[in-house]
């Protein structure tokens, strides 16, 4: 059985994945899923193992995520009050997008606010737009 992941490694997963990808994952009507056509995936979904996924899953909120595909529970834990609800509206604000093709400032806002590290942001260069 996988053991639930810290808050901090979720953190750390999205923020790798949104970095590389560089743009939010949304579908042809600009509304964020868990995993884009494109191959983009959000900040829940960068959590979700490949063999896990199934388009179904899309418009599901985190909770009914947990309760319909208990399987990816542990991928998606968070030890936190509320940590993946607002790991999640970072991605889906396009506003968080604006400095620099990469969230980096809400993400390291959110890091304070849970007291996670932001080693992984200070390691990630920055982006020009």
């Amino acid at each position: 059985m996988t053991r639930n992941r810290s808050a901090q490694t979720i953190f750390n997963i999205a923020a790798r994945r949104l970095y590389k990808q560089g743009k939010r994952a949304v579908n042809i009507n600009g509304d964020c899923m868990y995993r884009a056509s494109d191959g983009c995936k959000c900040a829940i979904g960068a959590n979700i193992p490949d063999r896990f996924y199934f388009p179904r899953m899309e418009g599901l909120s985190i909770t009914a995520l947990k309760r319909d595909f208990p399987e990816v529970a542990p991928y998606i834990y968070g030890d936190a009050k509320g940590f993946l609800g607002y790991l999640q509206l970072v991605h889906d604000d396009p506003g968080n997008w604006s400095d620099e093709p990469f969230p980096r400032k809400a993400l390291a806002a959110l890091a304070r606010g849970y007291n996670l590290k932001t080693n992984v942001l200070d390691a990630l260069p920055v982006k020009l737009p």
